[in-house]
């Protein structure tokens, strides 16, 4: 049309891109109402931008006289293609393995089709860990050792890849949580006072006896553990009845009953009868009468989990 430099055409079609503080211009023919084959203007040019941010287009005739003016036709201004943003909520402190993982991934949509996958790996830790389902954003880790681990979530939509790391400190048993709830300011399953055999109040019980029946191990104290007798009809029965930690999930309580202490034949449940089992107690007693055998013993049998 009237009035366009020479080297120009009316409806050409401009393209600028931004990559930070970097600028790039394109420009194309019209090819039928499209934009042809796309050509780069010089090189690109560093541009440092503060708020606010305008955008316009500037035109200079080199002579400085008369009124440049410039129509815009279809103008759209298209972001470029952003990495996906990945969320991975905080966990709750002291998980037990297997650990829930309930991320969330989001995408600007482009390119187009998008083709969104997402991947979970384990970087760091004291044992293996296994995920329920390595490409599903939500999904478990079984950890084959407690300890403190560092995993990643990584999600590429077709172009750009990113990741988020999470690191946790995971448990096995409820019982680990126990022991590093309550030397957690000393090195928690580390401290050779959380042993499993460790006495450190010297009560006479150790670590697994006091988290099993829910006593401190740090405060001298008796495990809860009564033997008495009981009398049906004309008959005399021994009888225990011990208190149980509900929150001591795994842990198997069986009373055993002998006539002998060193006895070579094995402790046995065969003569003993349960009369109460709940998450707090646990009551047994024998089925054989007292005197009708020289001696007879009970005793508490715990089970590791």
């Amino acid at each position: 049309g009237a009035g366009v430099p020479s080297g120009t055409a009316a409806g050409n079609w401009v393209r600028i891109i931004r990559r930070g503080n970097a600028i790039t211009a394109f420009r194309a023919p019209d090819a039928g109402g499209n934009p042809g084959t796309w050509i780069q203007i010089g090189q690109p040019q560093t541009v440092i931008m503060t708020t606010p941010l305008f955008v316009g287009f500037y035109v200079n005739n080199a002579s400085g006289v008369g009124l440049n003016t410039c129509t815009f036709t279809g103008l759209s201004i298209l972001p470029l293609n952003q990495a996906p943003i990945i969320d991975i909520p905080s966990l709750p402190s002291y998980p037990i393995s297997p650990i829930a993982l309930d991320a969330t991934v989001s995408d600007d949509g482009y390119p187009a089709p998008i083709s969104l996958t997402t991947a979970w790996s384990a970087l760091s830790g004291p044992g293996l860990a296994t995920f329920g389902n390595l490409a599903a954003v939500d999904t478990t880790v079984t950890l084959g050792a407690a300890g403190s681990y560092r995993l990643r979530l990584r999600a590429e939509d077709g172009s750009i890849a990113t990741f988020r790391d999470l690191d946790l400190t995971g448990y096995r048993t409820a019982f680990e949580v126990w022991r590093a709830q309550h030397w957690a300011g000393s090195g928690g399953l580390s401290d050779p006072n959380s042993a499993p055999d460790a006495d450190p109040d010297f009560d006479g019980n150790v670590n697994f006896v006091e988290f099993s029946v829910g006593t401190s191990p740090k405060a001298t104290s008796v495990a809860p553990v009564i033997t008495d007798k009981i009398t049906i009809g004309m008959q005399e029965y021994l009888q225990m009845t011990v208190t149980k930690n509900p929150a001591a999930t795994g842990v198997q309580f069986s009373i055993e009953a002998h006539d002998e202490l060193g006895g070579v034949t094995p402790w046995t449940s065969d003569d003993l009868l349960i009369e109460e089992n709940t998450s707090t107690l646990l009551r047994v007693r024998d089925t054989v009468p007292i005197g009708s055998r020289p001696r007879r013993f009970l005793r508490l049998h715990l089970f590791a989990p």
